[in-house]
């Protein structure tokens, strides 16, 4: 057998026990272009409340509503990691798992679930 070869039943024993994907990692790395998130170094001891902050910071700075024109503008890293966000295709899902992301005190929140209702 070739290690580098993965079968399904292997692969799959292999996954079996990763933890779940944390999606609002997209917001902490920096891919180097414009809209990417900044660098910052994160702690294992406030890793969650980083990535929640950094999260909230990213979608604010880069996500726009037009509530009157019922136009969402997003950052390209949400539409090329969209299946990480929403295993859906329809807009509506990606608009309301993004909404997800955010606290309950955001007002881009409480924009995205106006235009979702």
């Amino acid at each position: 057998d070739d290690p580098r070869s993965f079968e399904r039943e292997r692969a799959d024993r292999l996954l079996a026990g990763r933890p779940p994907f944390d999606n609002r990692i997209h917001f902490a790395l920096n891919c180097g272009a414009k809209s990417c998130p900044p660098i910052k170094l994160f702690r294992s001891e406030t890793l969650d409340a980083d990535l929640a902050l950094a999260t909230r910071a990213f979608l604010e700075a880069e996500t726009r509503v037009s509530s009157d024109r019922h136009l969402v503008t997003l950052s390209r890293l949400l539409l090329w990691y969209r299946a990480d966000f929403s295993e859906s295709p329809d807009d509506a899902a990606l608009l309301a798992a993004i909404a997800d992301l955010l606290p309950a005190d955001s007002s881009l929140r409480a924009a995205l679930l106006d235009l979702l209702a």
